[in-house]
């Protein structure tokens, strides 16, 4: 707590006994930071395969969209922005 939560004035508290109705809060709160992290994510990754050129070896600043059209794959955009998973709701068997 010391290092972690008092440089950004921030304490560490628990639930209050006889509250459980406060956990509900916690978890929808949580629940909202991950999807605006996935969201974010999303946008992230378009921009990265779609618009931001790239300067790697073989790349010429294109972008791995217009790499991919170079070798005649005829794909849209949206191939490039597939969604991000999330992965807790992944099951392996």
């Amino acid at each position: 707590q010391k290092k972690f939560y008092e440089p950004l004035g921030a304490r560490l508290a628990r639930i209050p006994v006889g509250r459980r109705e406060y956990n509900g809060r916690v978890e929808r709160s949580h629940r909202t930071d991950d999807e605006e992290f996935l969201r974010l994510a999303r946008r992230w990754q378009c921009y990265y395969n779609v618009e931001r050129p790239h300067f790697g070896a073989g790349m010429e600043g294109k972008t791995p969209m217009e790499k991919l059209r170079k070798f005649g794959l005829d794909l849209p955009d949206e191939f490039a922005c597939f969604p991000v998973i999330l992965l807790d709701k992944v099951v392996v068997i």
